[in-house]
């Protein structure tokens, strides 16, 4: 892992589950090496040849790039490391909130918009059957105020 990089934030855990990978990880305090399932356990430098060579593996290329340059946003959910996978969460819920209010203010809307069209209902019936004394008079001080139904 690179220098300053935490190994539980970013490596992708869920590989192991969905792959057979070549090698095991080991986490020591705040850093984090893979081993070869063939190590020799013959260190004539830092690591033996099989564990060298785990550095030009695709996906170890594909981790150690997605943790330098950071993750693309369209990056599967099995190569997603933990603080990922919470961004990623994180983001949903803000979106699901801005959604919940937005139907939260639709409905209310609705709801005045129902009950106007209740009362211009109840104005065309009371109209349609002349229950309403002097309706020519009501209408025009309602207009000359400004008032709805």
């Amino acid at each position: 892992m690179p220098v300053g990089v935490r190994p539980y934030v970013t490596y992708p855990f869920m590989l192991h589950d969905v792959y057979t990978l070549p090698w095991d990880i080991h986490i020591i305090g705040q850093r984090m090496f893979i081993q070869s399932i063939h190590c020799t356990k013959e260190i004539h430098s830092d690591c033996c040849r099989e564990c060298k060579r785990l550095l030009t593996h695709r996906i170890v290329e594909g981790i150690l790039h997605r943790i330098t340059a950071g993750i693309h946003k369209n990056t599967a959910y099995t190569f997603q490391p933990i603080g990922g996978l919470i961004e990623i969460l994180r983001k949903k819920n803000t979106k699901l909130d801005e959604m919940r209010f937005k139907q939260l203010a639709t409905s209310r809307t609705l709801a005045t918009r129902a009950r106007t069209v209740g009362q211009y209902k109840q104005f065309v019936m009371a109209m349609s059957k002349g229950s309403v004394n002097r309706l020519d008079a009501l209408l025009r001080a309602g207009i000359n105020r400004g008032v709805g139904i």
